[in-house]
């Protein structure tokens, strides 16, 4: 049985709201980060790459390769534009290849039973080779952009749909059901990897399709950035490290926090490692941290959500 403090991740959740309260007090002093568009973009994209991992967190299939296929999933976007598909069918051709990968790389790890993180590793490897090799020169989309307004509709869409989604998985069924774990029988690995794997793949080339039509370009960046920032929100969320669930808002909590954090950061004139890498290093310590004394948590069984 997997129990589940909610107590505890609701109380985990509160500091992060006095974080991010403290956060949006300093960026209106500032001025300048919800100026022209605000941060609402970077909550869309960096809020669905989290999401992303949340997904294969909880199911217990860690997906590394989440970053490098969301960038790789811009490309393939971009270039088809640019050779004359319409941006519907761009997008959803995009998607559903991703999709494909991903349920495949799920059905290998539900079937073998090897560690999805290790496996993602090397998927991630080989997208950022793909993305590399194709990606070097900015892929330019005319005429195509999404506006500011889109991509603010977008960050709501992403906001009510992780706090919805932390909700939904405190049912015992999808909880229990839907985790990786060797108490559960390779029929129940195999779907928990498919909906973990294919799944997060699938939030991730969205992510990435996205990021692409808001720039109106696409090419090979920093994948390790997109990885830290992402992996950073969903650690720092409070989800677990063993499949045994995750946050409720905290995902969504988490990305408002270090998006405003990054930008005041960045306003203030900060260089890359200082406003970009080393706060993402410091919230995955936290995370992991927090994420081990949930787990903990649960297992006393006072206030929880079990079978």
């Amino acid at each position: 049985m997997k129990r589940f403090s909610v107590v505890a991740h609701v109380s985990w959740e509160a500091v992060l709201l006095l974080f991010l309260l403290v956060m949006v007090v300093l960026a209106v002093i500032d001025g300048h980060v919800f100026a022209r568009g605000g941060p609402w973009a970077e909550v869309a994209v960096t809020g669905l790459l989290a999401s992303a991992l949340v997904l294969s967190l909880r199911t217990g299939t860690v997906n590394l390769a989440a970053p490098s296929i969301g960038i790789l999933s811009g490309i393939l976007y971009a270039a088809m534009v640019s050779g004359g598909w319409s941006v519907v069918p761009a997008a959803l051709v995009t998607v559903l290849v991703m999709l494909v990968c991903g349920l495949l790389i799920g059905a290998l790890v539900g079937l073998s039973g090897v560690p999805a993180w290790a496996l993602t590793l090397g998927v991630a490897a080989i997208a950022t080779a793909v993305a590399i090799a194709n990606g070097t020169q900015m892929r330019i989309i005319k005429g195509t952009g999404i506006s500011t307004g889109w991509m603010t509709v977008f960050a709501v869409v992403f906001l009510v749909c992780s706090v919805a989604g932390g909700v939904l998985w405190l049912t015992p069924l999808l909880r229990n059901g839907l985790s990786v774990t060797a108490e559960n029988g390779i029929g129940q690995r195999v779907i928990a990897a498919l909906v973990g794997l294919g799944g997060s793949t699938l939030i991730a080339a969205v992510a990435g399709v996205l990021e692409a039509a808001w720039i109106g370009a696409a090419g090979y960046t920093s994948i390790g950035l997109d990885l830290y920032a992402a992996l950073a929100a969903a650690f720092l969320a409070g989800s677990s490290l063993i499949g045994r669930g995750g946050p409720i808002a905290g995902t969504a909590l988490a990305v408002l926090t270090l998006v405003i954090l990054h930008r005041l950061l960045v306003v203030w004139g900060e260089p890359t490692w200082f406003a970009t890498v080393l706060p993402a290093g410091l919230a995955i310590v936290v995370g992991v941290l927090v994420g081990r004394l949930l787990d903990w948590i649960g297992t006393l069984g006072r206030t929880e959500v079990s079978d």
